[in-house]
């Protein structure tokens, strides 16, 4: 087992080390810049159904029983990731128990608690197969390894430590901010000694397990996407703020107008400024229909807290979002990232402009 385990441990850090340095997606002209790696727990829970030597007598319903799962794992790329899992399966059925010279099989419920420890391989197929995407919903893994059994009964009160081998198939929803749901179908194989008896015959115990849960991976949501994403657009306010007279006239024609709405220090109320930016953004919305906005909330670095900040920038991207649907544009034309303070699109020179919301037109 420890070989076993040497062995993933080694195959995960190799195929790491082909990563691409940086993967990058474009999709409505945004950029998605997928994260080396990221670490990720997991919570499950569901039902398995045991076959050990004395559950086996039982009937199929008798052998349907609880199984929860917490699992601690880190992605080393967008193939592969290592975890580490604790199952808790409750098991109970039928017990053994002689009468007389003659072996009898009597219906009595017998409690059964199982730990098993196990490290899990996960193997992305849709990255390998399908082509890596940072943005994409749907996962499947397969995954094994290694796996142990710490069996606690309390008929008869025994504990017995059994090891074999966890295989699995899962599934994998993203959602914002790093959160996934998850359904997982996994068979496991332990050494006989799982039901703490091993008189009866020699098999390998054996169940298998349905789950479904959610997953938060830390570092790998749509924050670390949307700083790239208005990287480039930062850029390009610098540009055009620095730009001398004689290059007004080539900015102005670049394809992609914007408009700004800027706010008082710790408000996110609109001005009669504000209000007649987003109308001119409206109108020009509604006489390009193929068009989209996109809208960057931002806050002044210089002051307040970065809790604060986070908020101000959020409200002021939201309050600019509900004008412009006030003005008659489709919500779904409509796209909003808070920015906080970690990016600010103006120089420290005019740092007040940074308490800003910025509608970037896209195609």
């Amino acid at each position: 087992m420890k070989r076993i385990f040497v062995f993933l441990s080694v195959l995960a850090l190799t195929m790491s080390a082909y990563a691409e340095e940086t993967v990058v997606t474009v999709k409505n002209e945004k950029e998605y810049v997928a994260p080396k790696s990221a670490w990720f727990i997991s919570i499950m829970g569901g039902v398995n159904h045991a076959g050990t030597d004395v559950l086996d007598l039982g009937d199929f319903d008798d052998n349907i029983h609880g199984v929860g799962t917490f699992e601690i794992g880190y992605r080393f790329n967008p193939y592969l990731s290592l975890a580490f899992e604790a199952q808790y399966n409750r098991l109970g059925s039928y017990s053994l128990r002689y009468t007389g010279l003659r072996q009898a099989y009597v219906k009595q419920y017998r409690g059964l608690n199982v730990i098993e420890p196990s490290f899990q391989l996960y193997w992305n197929l849709v990255n390998t197969f399908g082509g890596y995407k940072a943005d994409r919903k749907n996962n499947f893994y397969l995954y094994a390894g290694p796996s142990m059994g710490f069996t606690v009964a309390y008929e008869p009160n025994t504990h017995q430590f059994s090891y074999g081998f966890k295989a699995g198939l899962q599934y994998e929803r993203m959602f914002k901010r790093g959160w996934a749901f998850l359904a997982d179908a996994s068979w496991t194989m332990l050494s006989d000694k799982m039901d703490c008896i091993t008189d009866v015959n020699d098999n390998m115990e054996k169940h298998i397990n349905v789950q479904v849960g959610i997953r938060k991976y830390f570092g790998l949501n749509r924050k670390t996407a949307k700083y790239y994403a208005s990287e480039s657009y930062t850029n390009y306010i610098t540009r055009r703020d620095t730009t001398v007279v004689n290059q007004v006239e080539e900015v102005a024609a670049k394809p992609q107008p914007t408009y700004s709405c800027f706010f008082t220090i710790n408000k996110i109320d609109l001005n009669e400024d504000s209000q007649n930016a987003i109308k001119q953004c409206a109108d020009y919305l509604k006489a390009n229909p193929g068009k989209k906005v996109t809208i960057f909330g931002y806050a002044d670095k210089n002051t307040g807290t970065a809790k604060r900040n986070a908020w101000l920038a959020s409200n002021r991207a939201r309050v600019v979002k509900e004008a412009l649907v006030a003005e008659g544009v489709s919500e779904d034309r409509i796209s909003c990232y808070d920015e906080g303070d970690k990016v600010q699109p103006y120089p420290e020179a005019v740092f007040e402009k940074n308490r800003a919301a910025i509608m970037l037109v896209t195609e």
